[in-house]
């Protein structure tokens, strides 16, 4: 098992602590969102996963449950979670041969995990899997139903090519990655993740500009372009 590369170890005191503990430092994170040190710790309390124990979420993850009551954190976590981009101009260079190889995950699929992140905290849901804290929050103003159908379906075409790549990896004796090789991606393949990017960037474009233009207190009301038969 790799040690996390950025120190989020239980060996340090940071990640190590009582419920009471992480309460108390969530609270603080939580009205400090301006700080991007507290946005950083408060994606890695909410992803956190109980290993052993009770598998329900940790008591310090409740305390983001009325994160919709305060527009100008949710703002401000929408904006941090919109800063790593879906990278269209990386992907053309390497399928027009400019590049070799393009980071699937950092470049596509993490745009998609970060925003599902926070449509997740924002909706109150207590889902960990991207595809359901999307599902969850969908049918807001800011997200509505056709637009996390979009980016779900972009995440689950993204996440079944990455592992299928990382298995021909295995079977060529090369330790799996997320890093594509040109050479090795079908031209299939490049139309899906081209499109997958495409949508992905569209996406974040429209939920800035929305932010930018919408009160924070208006983003959850309910679509009006809710189809019949879905809540």
């Amino acid at each position: 098992m790799q040690v996390d590369g950025n120190g989020a170890t239980a060996e340090r005191a940071t990640f190590s602590r009582s419920n009471a503990e992480w309460s108390a430092a969530a609270t603080i994170w939580l009205a400090r969102p301006e700080d991007s040190k507290n946005a950083i710790l408060t994606s890695l309390l909410v992803d956190g996963r109980p290993i052993y124990g009770d598998p329900a979420l940790p008591e310090a993850a409740k305390v983001f449950a009325d994160l919709r009551h305060q527009p100008a954190t949710m703002r401000l976590l929408l904006r941090e979670s919109l800063a790593r981009r879906a990278k269209r101009n990386g992907l053309k260079d390497t399928f027009a041969r400019r590049k070799t190889t393009f980071d699937i995950k950092t470049n596509a699929i993490l745009p998609v995990v970060n925003l599902a992140r926070w449509a997740g905290l924002s909706a109150g849901s207590a889902e960990l899997p991207t595809v359901e804290r999307l599902r969850a929050a969908a049918g807001s103003e800011i997200l509505p139903y056709e637009l996390a159908d979009t980016l779900i379906d972009a995440f689950e075409n993204l996440q079944r090519l990455r592992l299928r790549y990382q298995l021909a990896q295995h079977r060529r004796g090369e330790r799996p990655s997320d890093i594509l090789h040109r050479d090795h991606v079908s031209s299939i393949d490049q139309s899906t993740i081209t499109e997958a990017v495409r949508e992905i960037a569209a996406a974040q474009k429209r939920l800035a500009k929305f932010s930018a233009f919408v009160p924070a207190d208006e983003w959850l009301q309910p679509d009006d372009s809710n189809p019949k038969g879905r809540s």
